[in-house]
Formats: structure tokens, sequence, C-alpha cells
């Protein structure tokens, strides 16, 4: 998987390219750019102390904080992304509450409302899902939605797929706000 991210370092921006494997976690890119310097490389740092906060452009630079054991694939980063290496125990005692909401509006728990954090949700119906949902129709591992500077909807094989606008999809980049039917 590759990355084109700029890291904020001490008050500098550096645009750099990551190459990495999309099962390394957070903590494994977080460690290898403190250890890299454009000028001077640094000593080696263990990715369990360090993480990413994904910076918002558009919020006077906040952004949100990330865990350092997510994998790199769950994460929600993508190309373009502005970052900044932190404290793992900064990332991991913040974490948002929520920041999309899974509105039910049919079937079975029609009118329930789950909060989703930034990274990746699996949605089905087997216990072991993020988000159970108790309809004959959804797969047991119906769909993963992942949530980063967009939202990202992926059929996980499921029998009776995801339906957008009645045609069933495999992988949509999606638009908040618009209605998906899942089973």
């Amino acid at each position: 998987m590759k990355l084109k991210l700029t890291v904020n370092r001490k008050g500098q921006r550096h645009d750099l390219l990551v190459t990495a494997d999309g099962t390394a976690t957070v903590g494994d890119i977080a460690a290898a750019l403190a250890a890299a310097h454009p000028i001077q490389p640094g000593d080696p740092v263990d990715p369990h102390t360090v993480s990413l906060r994904a910076l918002d452009r558009a919020n006077a630079g906040n952004g949100r904080l990330i865990d350092s054991a997510t994998s790199l694939i769950d994460s929600g980063l993508r190309s373009g992304m502005q970052v900044e290496v932190i404290p793992a125990t900064a990332a991991a005692g913040k974490q948002a509450v929520g920041a999309a909401v899974l509105r039910i509006v049919a079937g079975p728990g029609a009118g329930r409302e789950v909060s989703l954090p930034f990274g990746s949700s699996l949605i089905g119906r087997s216990s072991s899902n993020d988000v159970v949902l108790a309809d004959e129709l959804v797969s047991k591992v119906h769909a993963r939605v992942t949530i980063g500077d967009g939202v990202e909807i992926i059929d996980q094989n499921s029998a009776n797929g995801v339906l957008i606008g009645g045609q069933r999809v495999g992988r949509l980049p999606d638009r908040p706000r618009r209605r998906r039917h899942h089973g």
C-alpha cells in the first residue's frame, strides 16, 4: 500500500511517500516516521510508543487521534492527508466518540442509530461484528464501513449484497446522507 502524506514535524511540513503492507499498524508507520528525518536519521522508535494524528486543514489544524494498534488499512488514512507523530498514550486516551451515524430505516431494528468511529467497522448478524443487525437478509459478516476523510462501504461477499439506488455494488466511496440498503 502506498500513501502520499504530509508530515508535520516541529512546524515544518514534509511530503513523503509511505510504502507499507496493509497489515502494518499505525504504530509501525508512526515509528518509521519518527525515526526518519530528511537531514539526519534518528534512533529506532518502538511502534507501541507512538501513533498518528490525522490533521484537519479546515479545522485550524485539529485532527483525529488514531490508535497505534489500528491496522493501516483500517485506519482511514488516505493519500493527501496531513499527519503528525504523537505519543501513543495521547491517541489511546482521547478516541473520538463517533465520526458518523448509521441509521436503520427498515426491517428489524428500524429507528435504531449506531455511532461509528473513524477507521473500519464490520456490519452483520454475527456477534463478532462491530454493528450487529438482527435481520435474516443480512449475512453473518455483511459489509465493512471505513470512515476517514470520507466514507467507504465494502461488501464482504454477502449473499444479498449492498444496494445503492437499487444497484448491487461491491465497493463504494460514499457521500454523507446517502441511503444504502444492506440485505
